[in-house]
This record gives C-alpha cells, structure tokens and sequence, in this order.
C-alpha cells in the first residue's frame, strides 16, 4: 500500500467514471457509478480527504444489484 499514491486513484476512478454503464446523483449529492463488477460512490459529506468509496463485486450482476441497492437506499442519505 505505500506505493500507491492519490494519483494512482484518481486515474483508476477517472476511469469508472469515464467508462460507467450507469450513474446515479442522489438528492443529497452523493454520486454512484456503475463500472464492470465496481460501485464507485462519491460521498456529498465526506470527513476525510477522499470523499471515493468502491466495492468490487465478484461479477457485474452482482454489481448491477449493489449499485441499484445503493442508489435506492435511503439509509445511504447523508
């Protein structure tokens, strides 16, 4: 882990990003997307530095259904 830097996440959530087959805004700001088998989340109220959260699931069914459970929970409203 000491080799990886902020940088190196940056390029592989700009990645998600960029290449997302779906993507979320809940009403509180917070962001999902939906790459592959990863959820990538963005955080609206974050209190560290990196506001990024990513699950990778063991296949992209299994993503698709975290993705749909994360953007349909209302416990996940900050």
């Amino acid at each position: 882990m000491k080799n990886l830097t902020v940088n190196d996440n940056e390029v592989v959530y700009r990645n998600m990003i960029d290449n997302a087959t779906m993507y979320c805004v809940r009403p509180s700001g917070t962001k999902f997307w939906l790459y592959k088998e990863w959820v990538l989340a963005e955080w609206s109220d974050c209190k560290h530095s990196n506001p990024f959260e990513t699950w990778r699931c063991p296949n992209e069914k299994q993503a698709r259904q975290m993705f749909d459970s994360a953007t349909h929970n209302e416990l996940l409203e900050d």
